[in-house]
């Protein structure tokens, strides 16, 4: 399976507010040795904001920075989004 079709099944997962099985498919696709893409981490760090899941946003972000893909915009929107959705504005 190739990036394109592990962010489709990803992001399916995330627009049905499926998160635990959208955290499950992102640790599934590392596993696998395929790289996530900025598209990869857009729909998980949506994942983590849709449940207030501030632990596991925190840890996509330092993967983000990590992974060199944080001056993305689509990724930076997304972080700036979950953490004001959950009530970090500071770190927004």
């Amino acid at each position: 399976m190739d990036v394109v079709s592990w962010n489709a099944i990803i992001a399916a997962h995330e627009q049905n507010k499926e998160i635990e099985k959208t955290l499950s498919l992102f640790v599934s696709m590392q596993r696998s040795a395929m790289e996530p893409d900025d598209f990869t981490y857009g729909s998980v760090v949506k994942a983590c904001v849709g449940q207030q899941a501030l632990n596991n946003g925190m840890e996509m972000h330092g993967r983000i920075i990590k992974s060199g893909m944080g001056l993305d915009c689509f990724v930076g929107s997304a972080l700036v989004d979950m953490y004001s959705k959950c009530g970090m504005l500071t770190e927004a």
